[in-house]
């Protein structure tokens, strides 16, 4: 429901997810599987609660370039940023954090 708000807000734009699992195994691992939804040509806006290591967000950048994204942007509430995340982010292709 808060993306749906999101998205009306900008303008009606159309939603897409970043499908991830989780490695329990694994403390703060989560593997961008899959979109789910349309993104070929559109100009994205990745939005997450919090960004530690950046592992995640930044497999979820790659995933959305990978389906067709024209760009993404980052947004995030907490940065928390926690080594390597600032690498992470800086390779990991979006147009901003």
């Amino acid at each position: 429901r808060v993306a749906e708000k999101w998205a009306n807000r900008l303008g009606g734009c159309s939603l897409a997810f970043v499908h991830k699992t989780r490695d329990t195994t694994k403390p703060n691992h989560a593997v961008a599987n899959r979109v789910v939804g349309e993104v070929e040509g559109k100009h994205c806006v990745l939005v997450d609660d919090m960004i530690d290591t950046g592992g995640t967000i930044a497999e979820a950048v790659k995933v959305l370039l990978a389906s067709g994204a024209a760009d993404v942007i980052v947004a995030a509430t907490h940065g928390i940023l926690s080594d390597p995340a600032t690498q992470r982010l800086s390779e990991c292709g979006a147009r901003e954090v």
